[in-house]
């Protein structure tokens, strides 16, 4: 159909002739178009029309409306094709990524690894906990069972994940209590009856007096020598209300990003981001202690959002809800 011809800025050759009638050209792609705005002119047995602008859009350019998310290359059909690690239709998704583990009672070689590990089957899977070969046993999206090769050590267990060549070092997610003290007694089957006992014999991180435990230096009396504590010296975020620590080797943080208001469907209803505060400080010199106040200055609400963080070089008690916490220094 030589004798029609339609062009495109000015190009005769981008888009080839298959139909017209008296009231519609049709006519298909030969070369790469780019979105936005084009001149199209017809051509008919010599004779061409007005120009036609038209704000033309491709598969592709939808497609690089998103970008992909970062994650991914957008070809021209408008197909997202995701890097390793990431998945979904403009590659949003990433995986694998933990949730939270647990090994079975009976036997503590067992393990359930719960999170996203990627919708391509997860044909190759490799797992360590603390260095220990996991090996696989069942594999889904959201969970993977495995088996440990030898018996696991006391204490936090690093759990490293890697799905088909997407790896995540991941944290210590499976905290593997004493063997010795699985069943909670904490006391020898040939002791005395009426001896008291603690839980879990202190964690191993104490001593058991009369039913309550002597914690070793470091280690917190409220749940019986668990938890270890550090004291150092804290420096107040006077841009945020954040806070961190390491135990360890181990970073804790807290950090607030947002506020959102969320209805029964999980939906997001409002969000105000908590990115600018205002704060002051306040030191106390008899208790050795300093408070922070922070006021969120944001003008996409009237609410008065303020948040409180306080330290001191002085161990002292908390009331916390029904309880009084025992706060140790720094």
């Amino acid at each position: 159909m030589s004798d029609v011809v339609v062009s495109f800025n000015g190009d005769t050759s981008a888009c080839r002739v298959t139909l017209y009638n008296d009231t519609r050209v049709e006519c298909v792609q030969t070369k790469t178009l780019t979105s936005g705005m084009q001149a199209i002119t017809v051509s008919i047995y010599g004779f061409t029309s007005n120009v036609i602008f038209a704000n033309l859009t491709i598969p592709q350019s939808e497609c690089l409306n998103t970008g992909c998310s970062g994650h991914g290359l957008c070809n021209q059909n408008g197909t997202c094709f995701c890097d390793t690690g990431y998945y979904s239709v403009i590659c949003s998704e990433k995986y694998p990524t933990f949730k939270s583990g647990e090994y079975d009672l009976n036997d503590r070689k067992l393990i359930s690894i719960y999170g996203d590990f990627g919708p391509f089957n997860q044909l190759a899977v490799s797992i360590t906990l603390n260095s220990t070969v996991c090996q696989a046993t069942y594999k889904s999206q959201t969970l993977i069972n495995c088996t440990l090769v030898s018996e696991p050590t006391d204490g936090l267990a690093l759990v490293k994940l890697t799905v088909d060549n997407s790896t995540n070092n991941g944290n210590n997610w499976i905290y593997f209590k004493p063997s010795s003290q699985g069943s909670g007694s904490g006391s020898d089957s040939g002791s005395d009856s009426n001896e008291l006992t603690c839980p879990f014999n202190c964690y191993g991180h104490g001593q058991c007096i009369n039913g309550k435990c002597k914690c070793d230096t470091g280690y917190s009396s409220i749940d019986n020598c668990l938890t270890k504590t550090t004291n150092h010296t804290v420096t107040p975020n006077t841009t945020s209300p954040t806070t961190s620590f390491d135990i360890d080797g181990i970073d804790f943080q807290f950090e607030m990003i947002a506020i959102q208001e969320i209805d029964t469907d999980d939906n997001i209803v409002n969000e105000v981001l908590t990115n600018n505060w205002n704060s002051t400080i306040i030191v106390n010199n008899r208790t050795q202690a300093t408070t922070v106040n922070y006021q969120l200055n944001n003008s996409d609400t009237t609410a008065l959002v303020t948040a409180t963080i306080s330290f001191s070089q002085q161990p002292r008690d908390i009331q916390f809800g029904s309880q009084l916490l025992h706060i140790d220094a720094n």
